[in-house]
């Protein structure tokens, strides 16, 4: 009786502590779904399914995922378009340059006689003196020596759509935004990482910092460029948390550069040191 009492007692130590394990396993997946579902997301993410996030890449106006830019008026050569009217830029262009045909010459209008003109003497010109023969005249400018405007230095960026969640964004287009100036770069790393090397330029905005104080992504609701979000690639994720919880605050054109810092460095493209700067 003693040995069957002490084995009915261990097995109910046995199922209790299995139920006591079993719950809480339930009521910290329960509370890590519910952080997760806030805004800005505070869960654990690598227990819930990765999420795939659409490429910038594939995005392009004509890949289909996305709507073609509307296309502007159609000019034609030598004109622009001035309030409601046509005003002449320079030439008046030719009828067929319109698409139209040119009008007909009224049967009763006599065509004019032409004028014959007297060829005229060119008058002679005056000597140079010494003194201006030996000035020389500036070469001309040559084109590949004129500074490109900042506009057509943009012409080659991608287009970034509107979207409600992260874009990921590959080396040799977040190189052109580098070059552009046309993007914020954003290290999503904690400051001592940050410090010992970092894209030149980039913000530091660490995502446990960011999920204590929301208040440090107010700037980037105004920055007015797209973001570029980076960490230190592989299977580096809180670029990507950063980015979902700027999308939950309403920031939008958020792009992760899922490679990071080391495919940045081993291309050779400018890294700074140091402390970062605040985000203004």
């Amino acid at each position: 009786m003693t040995d069957g009492k002490r084995k009915d007692g261990t097995g109910e130590t046995l199922r209790g502590v299995a139920v006591i394990i079993v719950a809480g396993i339930a009521l910290g997946l329960a509370f890590n779904a519910l952080s997760l579902a806030s805004k800005p997301p505070r869960g654990l993410s690598w227990i819930t399914e990765t999420e795939k996030m659409p490429s910038l890449e594939e995005l392009q106006p004509g890949s289909g995922l996305v709507p073609a830019p509307a296309p502007g008026p159609v000019v034609a050569r030598g004109f622009a378009l001035v309030g409601t009217a046509w005003a002449q830029e320079s030439a008046a262009p030719a009828a067929a340059d319109l698409g139209c045909t040119p009008p007909a010459k009224h049967p009763r209008t006599a065509a004019k006689p032409a004028v014959v003109q007297k060829p005229t003497v060119p008058a002679k010109k005056p000597a140079i003196s010494p003194k201006k023969a030996s000035v020389k005249s500036k070469p001309p400018v040559p084109a590949a020596a004129v500074p490109v405007p900042p506009a057509a230095a943009r012409a080659d960026l991608p287009f970034v759509p509107d979207l409600d969640q992260p874009i990921e964004v590959k080396l040799p287009n977040v190189k052109r935004f580098f070059d552009a100036g046309a993007a914020v770069f954003v290290d999503a790393r904690e400051a001592p990482e940050f410090a010992e090397g970092h894209i030149a330029g980039a913000l530091n905005v660490p995502f446990d910092e960011a999920v204590r104080k929301p208040v440090l992504l107010e700037p980037f609701k105004k920055a007015g460029k797209p973001l570029i979000l980076y960490c230190g690639g592989g299977d580096c994720e809180v670029s990507k948390d950063l980015a979902r919880s700027m999308l939950a605050e309403g920031i939008r054109k958020v792009l992760v550069f899922t490679d990071g810092l080391p495919a940045w460095k081993a291309a050779g493209y400018p890294v700074g040191t140091g402390a970062a700067k605040a985000a203004q």
